[in-house]
């Protein structure tokens, strides 16, 4: 084993889906913030990294060595995680949400919030340090631990911050690159840029399966914690085999989402909104303006991409898997299980999904209300509602749960996807007047060590 003093991991945090880690503030102008620091920069502290990554390191083996995982200790970690900030220019965006009605499958009152959250593909540099001289006799189990959990991140295992069951929070780590240094390297406090300084200063560096290769190779996880992922697919289009009818989905964005797109700008001009034969002059388009809209996120070049949010994904799942049990007779204890309750996390974990394909369409509705009696329109009740007509999304759900419990928790979940495949769970907005029931494409990847 090495004489250095430190050992330091670098590599980079990628957010796979929308994320959103806890702050405060005092002009509540959202119900969930993201955490800023003095000069307002988005911040992920290193406490809630050294904690997610202490609770993937719990998950894949029975104990941890106590200079890492001893709670009771008032020695300081021998891990110590740097606090994080993403790239200038980076901006959020408001996420709207809904409680869902397990029974009815309909909004319930007095349960909309907002939260604001970063976009998918948000970097954040990623520095941890272990301090070998705290490790004692147990450096090679610590280092096992370190290594094995990190993989785990590599592997996409990684979720931080709010509502990792409901889609956001979902990470990857990347560009891993590990060295040792002592005393006289680091730390060094006179150094404003940490990840410029570990460039310069350590230039021989190993990737991290070389590093486990060395020193984590005898040690393996113990612990009974399985993971069992699943891959969705879900699209919007003309129905196959030429079946009657068209299929158009209103997942419904935040109301300030409305006030932010310019549909001249932003859909016309991209050849994404579906126009009319005839010709529109410049005068109508400009003055176009949603009612409603679908969720959408904007990328870093500017362009809107539609996206659909893993609670909405949860809510019909959970609605369908409740429906099924109560026509027959089952208990219900397994669901609690798996989509949580307010005292346990839930076991079912669904990432947010979003456009795989950049030939996506939208129409623009316009739709009234009638009367019941008359037939009429009623005079007040136009409004328009923007919809994806041709789309192709895709996404994760994982089932993450101790090994006597895997094959229960599967087969609670099986009747509330089938009905996803066949495409009878209403998804989105104006599910009951013939938009949002599409066909989910569902594969089940083998986990390890199955055939």
């Amino acid at each position: 084993m090495t004489a250095k003093a430190f050992i330091l991991i670098k590599g980079e945090l990628v957010q796979d889906t929308a994320g959103s880690f806890g702050g405060n503030g005092d002009d509540n102008w959202v119900d969930d913030m993201l955490c800023r620091d003095g000069q307002g920069r988005y911040t992920l502290r290193g406490e809630s990294l050294a904690g997610a990554l202490s609770a993937t390191a719990r998950q894949l083996f029975s104990e941890l060595p106590k200079e890492i995982g001893d709670k009771s200790s008032r020695q300081p970690s021998a891990w110590r995680v740097f606090t994080s900030h993403p790239a200038e220019g980076i901006q959020s965006s408001v996420r709207q949400n809904v409680c869902i009605d397990k029974q009815t499958g309909a909004a319930m009152d007095g349960a909309l919030f907002d939260t604001e959250t970063l976009p998918a593909g948000t970097r954040w540099p990623f520095i941890l340090e272990i301090d070998l001289t705290r490790a004692g006799d147990n450096v090679e189990k610590l280092l096992a631990v370190t290594l094995h959990a990190l993989s785990a991140w590599v592997q996409g295992r990684c979720w931080i911050g709010r509502n990792v069951a409901r889609g956001t929070g979902w990470f990857s780590l990347e560009n891993i690159k590990i060295t040792h240094a002592d005393w006289e390297q680091w730390p060094n406090s006179s150094e404003c840029n940490i990840d410029a300084y570990y460039e310069q200063s350590f230039p021989e560096t190993q990737s991290l399966v070389d590093f486990m290769d060395e020193y984590a190779g005898k040690i393996k996880p113990d612990a009974d914690w399985l993971w069992q992922e699943y891959q969705l697919t879900i699209r919007v289009d003309v129905p196959e085999n030429d079946a009657y009818g068209i299929d158009f989905l209103s997942v419904g964005g935040h109301s300030g989402d409305a006030l932010m797109l310019d549909i001249q700008e932003d859909l016309v001009n991209k050849e994404k909104l579906a126009l009319p034969q005839a010709s529109l002059n410049d005068s109508v388009c400009q003055n176009w303006v949603a009612d409603q809209v679908f969720s959408y996120l904007r990328n870093t070049d500017g362009n809107i991409q539609p996206y659909i949010a893993g609670a909405s994904l949860r809510g019909v799942l959970r609605h369908g898997a409740e429906w099924w049990a109560n026509k027959h007779n089952i208990i219900l204890d397994d669901l609690d299980t798996l989509f949580g309750t307010l005292e346990n996390s839930a076991r079912l974990l669904i990432s947010d999904v979003h456009i795989s394909d950049a030939n996506w369409q939208a129409l623009l509705l316009k739709m009234h209300a009638e009367d019941e009696f008359s037939g009429g329109v009623y005079a007040s009740a136009l409004f328009d509602r923007l919809v994806l007509s041709q789309a192709c999304f895709t996404g994760k759900l994982l089932i993450e749960a101790k090994q006597e419990d895997m094959q229960l928790l599967e087969k609670s979940i099986q009747p509330a996807l089938e009905l996803a495949k066949l495409g009878f769970l209403g998804l989105g907005g104006q599910s009951a007047r013939g938009m949002g029931h599409l066909k989910w494409d569902i594969q089940r990847i083998p986990s390890t060590g199955e055939a």
